[in-house]
């Protein structure tokens, strides 16, 4: 009776007219995306997609985006629109370039995961833990997944290119800079236009913040490896580093933390006792006295009788973010947790419970029922066991040695700047992980995803450029150049050219 009501319901005109409509604006994403794969623009869709995604993060927070292109419905179910996207994309890759021809090392973790993980949404749909719930995690394989496929389906130097990421550096630092006066200054901008709905805009959300962290990051180190730098660009790749400043979360901070330290283990290391990545004392000294000279005239700008740590420009945000009532009970919802959770992870520790089981824990005196816990680690051995967590581990393991060869292999500095950012990237998102769910978050998932697709496309611009050992080439006279293998399917899906 249940399935007859669910077909009469998508049966009705209505219905069938928003699914007619939907798979029309499909077949026409569809063939869009053909004709941007056949042209060669696969620098801008990548481009595009992460531009989409800072422009929704500033926006709204996850649970906030309104309905509408960012997050379609149809036939009463909700989507993102990188659920869609992504998959298409990929199928328009399929269509013109066809499979590869051999997958990389860290292709093939990030495809033994993504199954695992499928595998344990079938045994969470066994166990009737709910489709809707089950499939909402399942999700997950494409934005790590299909975003790694799409990230290392662009070669290194185009992502460098004038079409690149990094173009979206300077405007979203500007617009940051921005954000962080009105958190400052106490305000906010109201945006009243329909499927927008934006009141009281300010301060940079979480998401945001790790987002533009990693473009941040790669922006200035790519800079900072250049043999001519832009001080424009090194000036927004600082900015947008550090707008977690701005942001309330202390999962950000985290973030922020790990990723300048393991930014900084890429400068501070020579590499063949030159530093890939070059930063002279006068650009040291110049940065600190800037930041030192802002913090100190903040006070006589604002206004402010005396000089006191709270006068200091986002320091009450700061404040609430670390000391809060809301942040102890935060902390103190974590242990619940964990405390909860661990009994279930001991009774199926190898294979796990299957996706979306629930987690129930006592909360400032009120039962929780929750499917994310806020600790990646914990969520992963709870729903794909030990096994799964072996596998996300070797995905790290596997993207830090991809960057570390390619940082100290590559010929160019700038690829191999673009790979330890893509580390980085890794780095601050496993780190923010430990106190936030971050499988739950579809644009972390994708912007981890992405980062290990350009870290392997690094990868295979490192053997395009630097053959075999026993080939003749390698062995040919100091001073001989080597020619670039090229075969646009080596590096679709993730493949590279033979070790």
């Amino acid at each position: 009776m249940g399935s007859n009501a669910l077909v009469a319901s998508l049966t009705t005109p209505v219905r069938l007219a928003e699914i007619s409509g939907a798979l029309a604006l499909v077949l026409f994403l569809y063939a869009a995306l053909v004709t941007v794969e056949r042209r060669g623009y696969h620098t801008e869709l990548l481009t595009v997609i992460v531009g989409l995604i800072a422009f929704e993060s500033i926006m709204w927070s996850q649970d906030a985006v309104p309905v509408g292109i960012f997050h379609p419905k149809l036939a009463g179910q909700n989507f993102r629109l990188y659920d869609v996207l992504i998959p298409i994309a990929l199928l328009a890759r399929l269509r013109v370039r066809g499979l590869p021809r051999r997958v990389s090392a860290l292709g093939a973790v990030v495809f033994v995961f993504c199954f695992w993980y499928m595998c344990e949404a079938v045994i969470g749909v066994m166990r009737g833990y709910g489709l809707n719930n089950v499939l909402f995690e399942a999700k997950l394989v494409i934005y790590v997944g299909g975003a790694y496929v799409l990230a290392a389906g662009v070669r290194a130097e185009d992502i460098l290119g004038d079409h690149g990421i990094r173009r979206l550096a300077r405007p979203l630092a500007v617009v940051t800079l921005v954000l962080l006066a009105l958190t400052a200054s106490g305000g906010g901008i109201n945006i009243p236009v329909p499927t927008l709905n934006v009141t009281g805009l300010a301060g940079v959300q979480p998401d945001a913040a790790t987002l533009f962290l990693g473009l941040g990051v790669i922006t200035l180190l790519v800079e900072l490896a250049s043999p001519r730098r832009r001080p424009t660009m090194v000036a927004a790749g600082i900015v947008l580093m550090l707008s977690a400043l701005g942001s309330s979360q202390r999962a950000a901070l985290v973030a922020l933390a790990a990723g300048a330290a393991f930014a900084a283990v890429g400068w501070l290391v020579p590499v063949n006792r030159k530093r890939r990545i070059r930063l002279t004392p006068t650009e040291v000294l110049g940065t600190a006295t800037v930041l030192a000279g802002g913090t100190a005239a903040y006070p006589l700008l604002t206004g402010a009788s005396n000089w006191d740590l709270s006068n200091l420009p986002l320091a009450s945000l700061l404040s609430r973010t670390f000391t809060s009532t809301g942040k102890a009970q935060s902390a103190a919802d974590r242990v619940a947790q964990y405390h909860a959770a661990l009994p279930d992870v001991m009774k199926h520790l190898v294979l796990g419970w299957g996706l979306a089981i629930p987690t129930t824990y006592i909360a400032i005196g009120k039962t929780v029922v929750t499917q994310s816990p806020d600790d990646v680690y914990l969520s992963i051995v709870l729903r794909t066991g030990l096994f799964g967590l072996l596998l996300f581990a070797a995905l790290a393991v596997a993207a830090i040695v991809v960057v570390a060869r390619v940082f100290q292999d590559h010929p160019d500095s700038k690829v191999a700047a673009l790979a330890w950012g893509c580390g980085t990237i890794v780095v601050a998102i496993l780190a923010r992980g430990s106190v936030e769910g971050i499988f739950e978050k579809y644009r972390l998932a994708i912007e981890l995803g992405l980062a290990l697709g350009m870290a392997q496309s690094a990868m295979a611009s490192l053997a395009r450029r630097k053959p075999p050992a026993w080939s003749a080439v390698a062995n040919a006279p100091p001073g001989t150049e080597p020619q670039e293998r090229s075969n646009d399917q080596l590096a679709a899906f993730g493949a590279s050219a033979p070790q």
